[in-house]
């Protein structure tokens, strides 16, 4: 997950969305998590905290929990 959500993040960051509006550029942050699949919920939880850390740390980044 941690792999693929990098990947979204570093093709959005590096396109060239000029023919879309010029001088827009789209930043991804990204929270992972894993656990027990018992426990949903704490995995969620976790994942919705490192989003979160992600965008204090300075946003277009993933982090994992």
């Amino acid at each position: 997950a941690v792999a693929f959500a990098e990947e979204v993040r570093t093709t959005l960051s590096g396109t060239d969305w000029a023919n879309v509006s010029p001088g827009l550029r789209i930043h991804v942050s990204a929270g992972a998590a894993c656990g027990a699949s018992a426990n949903v919920r704490s995995v969620i939880e976790r994942a919705d905290a490192a989003l979160y850390a992600a965008k204090r740390r300075g946003r277009n980044r993933c982090v994992v929990a």
